[in-house]
């Protein structure tokens, strides 16, 4: 008899497609039916979004606004109907969850995704509706174990926490660049007018203020006139603002969005990733790579931040700019540190991958089932 697993989700960005395909193939192998229940006009609303339909429901969802947050309303609530376990992800904005936890409460139910709020300013009411909707769940299967430290330290059960260690698809991006050679590297380097001595920072990622693209450009400004041989690849599905795009230096190349390869191309001629804001899955690309970020102790990074450990796998500078700049020019001149951390990426690119998050994902999920007695 099978039993009945229902993921509520606005969308399934590609970045998650090969995860939610992992999961269905697993619970095939135990009996579990996952369902994933998402807005219908997801392929229209969003940007780089997956097609994928297996295991897909698609329902309505209005989507507003109310003080600058977005809400979630679902127009048909009851669409769970029969489930053994709901699970939606962890935050405010879905309007189901409420109706869910308080109103017509299903079998099981479970949150998944971040321990807390952590890549923004939060108001104080936030917080504490956030948390009250945390001891309402049954089971919470955390992205990071930095997350589940952050659940543990509220209150809730560790034995009810499973940690699934957020990834997305690196297979393809880590196989392709064990198997690529470098007979590419002249080409890619005439492609931006630049030469083998010259020493090039990537960056790889969108221009949210999170991201602190004007602090990476002074930190560029800076690096510059110590080395002119310095140079910069941005790699964004972003475009600057007129203004900053007239005024970009020489040596700041910018190339529009990139995929896996150019990604690998790209990390044949560069030094490491440059990153002084939010850093989330970005870590994981980096390990895939075997390209070190360099990056700051800032207070907005996503859980994945905690992948990184500095003279490891990584750079993880005081947050100024100065530092920052100190940071990435230790990294060029020290080239048995950059070998450590190569080597290092290339070790922690073994622990992060989206088969093993799916693993992780169904290893919890089966674990919740037994402790309810649902399967």
């Amino acid at each position: 008899m099978k039993t009945h697993v229902y993921i509520y989700q606005t969308r399934i960005p590609k970045y998650r497609e090969a995860f939610f395909l992992n999961l269905i193939s697993l619970g095939a192998w135990d009996d579990i039916d996952y369902k994933i229940v998402v807005s219908e006009d997801r392929e229209k609303v969003f940007r780089h979004e997956s097609k994928m339909s297996d295991g897909v429901i698609r329902m309505r969802i209005k989507r507003i606004k109310i003080l600058g947050r977005e809400l979630h309303i679902h127009r048909k609530m009851n669409r769970h109907r029969g489930a053994d376990l709901v699970i939606c992800e962890y935050g405010l904005k879905n309007i189901l969850v409420y109706y869910l936890l308080f109103l017509r409460r299903p079998k099981i139910f479970a949150f998944w995704g971040h321990g807390q709020i952590t890549t923004r300013k939060t108001f104080k009411i936030e917080n504490v509706v956030q948390q009250k909707l945390l001891f309402h769940a049954d089971y919470f299967l955390a992205y990071t174990e930095s997350c589940s430290h952050s659940l543990v330290t509220l209150g809730f059960p560790l034995a009810r926490i499973q940690i699934l260690n957020n990834s997305v698809d690196t297979n393809a991006l880590r196989h392709t660049n064990l198997q690529s050679s470098e007979d590419t590297v002249p080409q890619i380097l005439e492609r931006f007018g630049l030469c083998e001595d010259d020493e090039i920072f990537l960056y790889i990622g969108s221009f949210d203020k999170d991201k602190r693209i004007n602090f990476l450009l002074d930190a560029f400004d800076q690096l510059v006139i110590i080395k002119p041989s310095i140079a910069l690849i941005i790699c964004s599905q972003d475009d600057f603002e007129p203004s900053i795009r007239r005024n970009l230096p020489e040596r700041v190349h910018l190339i529009g969005e990139a995929d896996n390869n150019v990604k690998i191309s790209l990390s044949r001629v560069c030094k490491a990733i440059l990153n002084p804001g939010r850093v989330g899955l970005i870590a994981v690309d980096s390990f895939a790579l075997e390209l070190p970020i360099v990056t700051t102790k800032w207070n907005r990074h996503a859980p994945e931040f905690s992948y990184l450990e500095n003279g490891v796998n990584s750079m993880v500078t005081q947050n100024d700019l100065d530092s920052f700049v100190q940071g990435c020019l230790k990294l060029l001149d020290d080239t048995l540190l950059r070998k450590q951390l190569v080597f290092g990426c290339r070790e922690s690119a073994a622990n992060y991958t989206v088969e093993r998050m799916a693993a992780n994902f169904h290893s919890g999920v089966l674990n919740c089932l037994d402790m309810y007695d649902a399967r």
